[in-house]
């Protein structure tokens, strides 16, 4: 009974975390357990169904209106470029400024459609982890530099996992974007990519003022931002964006404490032994 029991709870912790595909296994018992299981199960296809046709409307308004949004775009630009009245051009520049945002938002949206819609990496050619987060560093150092922010990437270790380059690159770089966005001037940004035995760890903190744990949940969720932040630049897109990429190369992403600031743990499955080029233990 326990071990049945047991079964029904991991499948609900794995929905909690994210994998909304996953469900009850059945034995095929016709028992009350198995009945249990079955409805759990609608249940789960029930609130499947739902999210997959929001998230498609989501994703078909965002495709829809891409087209629109640039073809406005280069009209603003054409007015911007003959106007000669300076409170016009300020007025267009803002214009088009609203404009770049909707066209960002949209295509973020997409790309979070295309890393959903696809299956899991297990067939996905070894990529070197280390490389893609320097990579990113490189992107980004010197926006940190302008800010005077610190870039800590003294613990980067050689491993590699199965999986999509361009996608890992832009989880990555979400994580150092917003880490150097919400980092004090004189803060510094972490950055470290180790491998434990069975896992690949990426580890990206700040010295910011984190994230209320209360809010951590929600912060995945698309276009939610917290309230301090809702007047800064963003889409609200980065984080679901960097989940999606955890999940569809079966790892798992965790949001902690970095007193001060955040930490954001990305742990991702090894591909066996060719994987791991230098193991090393689990960072504090």
């Amino acid at each position: 009974m326990t071990h049945r029991l047991r079964r029904l709870e991991e499948t609900a912790a794995q929905v909690g975390d994210g994998e909304i595909d996953r469900r009850v296994p059945l034995d095929g018992s016709d028992d009350a357990f198995e009945r249990l299981a079955m409805r759990f199960n609608a249940m789960l296809d029930r609130i499947g169904g739902l999210l997959t046709g929001v998230r498609d409307a989501t994703d078909h308004i965002a495709h829809d209106l891409r087209t629109p949004l640039t073809r406005l775009r280069s009209r603003l630009e054409g007015l911007r470029m003959e106007t000669l009245d300076e409170e016009q051009a300020i007025a267009l520049d803002a214009a088009v400024g609203e404009v770049d945002q909707l066209l960002s938002s949209s295509n973020a949206l997409l790309r979070l459609a295309r890393v959903q819609s696809q299956p899991r990496v297990d067939d996905d050619p070894l990529v070197a982890l280390d490389r893609i987060a320097r990579d990113a560093i490189d992107l980004y150092e010197p926006i940190a530099v302008e800010r005077g922010i610190r870039m800590d990437a003294t613990s980067i270790g050689p491993v590699s996992v199965r999986g999509d380059a361009d996608q890992l690159f832009q989880a990555t770089a979400n994580l150092l974007d917003n880490a150097i966005k919400y980092s004090p001037g004189d803060g510094a940004v972490g950055v470290v990519v180790q491998a434990s035995m069975t896992e690949a760890i990426i580890v990206v903190s700040d010295e910011g003022e984190g994230i209320p744990v209360a809010e951590r949940a929600r912060v995945f969720d698309r276009y939610y931002r917290l309230e301090r932040h809702r007047r800064s630049p963003g889409t609200g897109l980065g984080l679901s964006l960097v989940q999606a990429v955890v999940h569809r190369h079966g790892g798992q992403i965790h949001l902690d404490d970095h007193r001060p600031g955040l930490r954001v743990t990305v742990r991702l499955p090894l591909p066996g032994e060719a994987g791991v080029v230098d193991p090393v233990t689990d960072p504090p």
